[in-house]
């Protein structure tokens, strides 16, 4: 009996630590066991009429930021598909032409001013989320940006009676010439295969990636698939279109599963290379590495497991390597701190740089250093889900490491920037 008993002892012991290290991950990445403090950088401050911008790009020639941001802190609690279903609003479904329309916001990153582009050739509500740009290669002017539209199923002529509001969320192709006030819309793009998107990796003003966040739009299986990061039910599609111009949103638009088996994919992030795509898995606060290959395929090179949960991550490049003699280069992930809340409470943001501190074939935990970058309870950015830096000149800083960092939330009241020590 005694044998016995020392074998199920030993055999609970080695359960217990193979099942420790996800747990103790799971908890960690949800903010269960995380004390919440306050890293602000230095000269923090707010850009004011920006809520509930989820999305942050920078126009590198220009050097401008661009944003998709909802008219005001209001409609999204109301409409919002990627959350669960239960937030949408029937009285919306019912009457789409309530919804009102987000905007495109430019912010100069050297004086902090902001402004919101007009619409032209569209009229159409738009509910924003994830947006990317491509620059033309013949006019360094001109700007494709690709965006997120959540627009209700009731929004289409011939909809079915529903008594469960459903999404028909689309992305939409828009013009820009860098320095205007105007956005120019070419298009409408949809298909069968792009049902929750949630973030887009522009290739050129014909081609992109969109992520699929969910396969279950609500209830107790949208719960479950946010809960088991071995739900692996979302995927990446790759989108090409064969019309620029066409007021049918299918029209020339052939689509493909780039990958798929993914958690809650999530954001898409411009790399370290033009073939580098960083993919965010974001309640099971996973980064993927990956590499565009065959044209329209996506593999995944190197995992990295964060902290936290994670959401649109960036990649920042060092300009100034050959300055100062160290590379700051890294990937930065700005998620929730307290994930396990979301979003009943205050919403704490918590934001990384990582950089390989390894042979670069070691894909272990260990050849990852994570530094946090930010850290704040709620009351200055509610949530987070992007973060930008732009490194300053180290020439007029005392040669030190530093950068401006932008950073923004899917209920945040304004866009923040501050800076912070590389």
């Amino acid at each position: 009996m005694a044998s016995v008993t020392r074998i199920a002892v030993a055999a609970l012991c080695v359960g217990a630590a193979v099942l420790y290290n996800p747990i103790a991950t799971r908890l960690q990445v949800l903010g269960v066991t995380r004390n919440i403090y306050n890293v602000h950088g230095t000269g923090l401050r707010i850009i004011p009429d920006s809520a509930h911008c989820e999305d942050l790009h920078r126009h590198e020639r220009s050097g401008l930021l661009f944003a998709a941001c909802e008219p005001d802190d209001k409609q999204r609690e109301q409409w919002f598909p990627p959350s669960d279903c239960r937030v949408h609003s029937m009285e919306y479904f019912a009457e789409p032409t309530k919804i009102r329309q987000g905007s495109f916001m430019v912010i100069d990153p050297q004086t902090l001013n902001a402004k919101r582009l007009s619409f032209v050739n569209f009229a159409d509500p738009f509910v924003t989320h994830g947006i990317d740009m491509v620059p033309s290669i013949d006019d360094p002017r001109s700007l494709y940006i690709f965006a997120i539209n959540h627009l209700p199923e009731s929004f289409y002529p011939g909809a079915k009676a529903t008594t469960q509001p459903i999404a028909h969320s689309r992305v939409e192709l828009f013009h820009h010439w860098v320095g205007s006030d105007e956005v120019t819309h070419l298009r409408s793009i949809w298909d069968p295969l792009i049902r929750t998107p949630n973030d887009i990796f522009g290739i050129s003003p014909t081609e992109f990636f969109v992520t699929n966040d969910h396969h279950y739009r609500c209830g107790f299986m949208r719960f479950l698939e946010d809960a088991l990061p071995s739900a692996g039910w979302t995927d990446t599609i790759h989108v090409k279109l064969l019309k620029v111009r066409t007021s049918n949103e299918t029209e020339g638009v052939k689509a493909s599963v780039a990958i798929d088996k993914l958690h809650n994919n999530n954001g898409l992030g411009h790399g370290a290379t033009p073939d580098e795509v960083i993919i965010g898995q974001a309640a099971s606060g996973i980064i993927h590495i990956a590499k565009i290959v065959d044209g329209s395929k996506l593999h995944i090179e190197h995992t990295i497991q964060m902290q936290s949960a994670t959401d649109n991550p960036t990649y920042f490049k060092d300009p100034y390597v050959k300055i100062t003699g160290r590379d700051a280069s890294g990937y930065v992930s700005l998620g929730l701190a307290h994930a396990v809340s979301w979003p009943d409470g205050v919403d704490p943001s918590i934001a990384y740089i990582v950089r390989r501190q390894g042979d670069e074939t070691d894909n272990s935990a260990k050849s990852w250093n994570h530094t946090i970058l930010w850290q704040d309870d709620g009351n200055v950015l509610r949530s987070g889900s992007a973060a930008l830096l732009i490194a300053v000149d180290p020439s007029k800083n005392g040669n030190r490491k530093e950068a401006q960092m932008f950073l923004t939330g899917p209920v945040s009241q304004n866009i923040v920037v501050t800076k912070v020590a590389l």
